[in-house]
C-alpha cells in the first residue's frame, strides 16, 4: 500500500494526511503559500473561459500582461485592489479574511468549476428565475404535450441567454395561450405562471 494510512489499511484523506503535517510549521508557512497562488491562478484561468487573455484583459480593464501575470502560479504580489476591480467588473464578490488552518483547507479543497468561476450576480438571478419559471411550467404537467415543450424549450433558451426575465420573455410567454386556445387547462397554467413573472 502507498502513501500514508489508518490502522485500519485505509487511505487517509487530504485533510486527515495535511492536518497531520501541518503540526510542523515550516510546512504550514510554505504549503499555505503556495496553495494560495495555486488556487487563485486557477481561479483567474477559470474566470477567463474561453476568452484569450487580451480579450479577459479588456473585461477586467487590464492589459494582458497583467492577466498573465494572475494566472501564473509562481507569482506572488497581487495587488488587493486588481482582485477588487476584478470581482467589480465581473459582478461577483470577494472575501478576503484571515481564517484558522483547517477552514483554510476546507475552503482551497474545491476546484469545481462552479467554486473557481462564480456565476455573476445577474447570471444567479436569472438561474433563479428561469428555475422558478420552469418549475411553475413542469409543475403544471405542461411539458407532456409536444407544443407545451417546444414552448418550454424556447424558453429555457431564451432565459439561459438573458441576464433577467425581461419584456421579451413576458411577450414570448403571453403567446402560449394562443398556442393552447383549445386546451383550456394548460392555457390557465401559462397565464399563472405568467403572474408570477411580472
Amino acid at each position: 500500500m502507498t502513501g500514508p494510512a489508518r490502522a485500519s489499511g485505509k487511505r487517509l484523506s487530504r485533510t486527515e494526511r495535511l492536518t497531520e503535517q501541518f503540526k510542523k510549521q515550516k510546512f504550514r508557512k510554505h504549503y499555505f503559500a503556495r496553495q494560495l497562488k495555486v488556487f487563485l491562478a486557477a481561479q483567474i484561468r477559470a474566470l477567463r473561459g474561453d476568452r484569450t487573455q487580451a480579450q479577459f484583459g479588456e473585461l477586467i480593464g487590464k492589459p494582458q500582461s497583467v492577466v498573465a501575470r494572475l494566472e501564473r502560479e509562481s507569482y506572488g504580489k497581487v495587488n488587493l485592489q486588481t482582485l477588487i476591480d476584478i470581482a467589480t467588473r465581473l459582478d461577483i464578490a470577494l472575501v478576503i479574511r484571515f481564517v484558522n488552518f483547517s477552514t483554510f483547507l476546507e475552503w482551497t479543497k474545491d476546484y469545481s468549476p462552479s467554486a473557481l468561476a462564480p456565476q455573476s450576480y445577474n447570471e444567479v438571478r436569472a438561474e433563479s428565475h428561469k428555475r422558478e419559471l420552469i418549475d411553475s411550467l413542469h409543475g403544471e404537467g405542461l411539458n407532456k404535450n409536444v407544443q407545451a415543450g417546444r414552448l418550454i424549450g424556447g424558453i429555457e433558451a431564451y432565459v439561459t441567454s438573458q441576464d433577467v426575465i425581461g419584456q421579451n420573455i413576458r411577450d414570448r410567454l403571453r403567446e402560449g395561450p394562443q398556442i393552447f386556445k383549445h386546451q383550456k387547462d394548460q392555457q390557465r397554467v401559462i397565464e399563472q405562471a405568467l403572474k408570477q413573472c411580472v
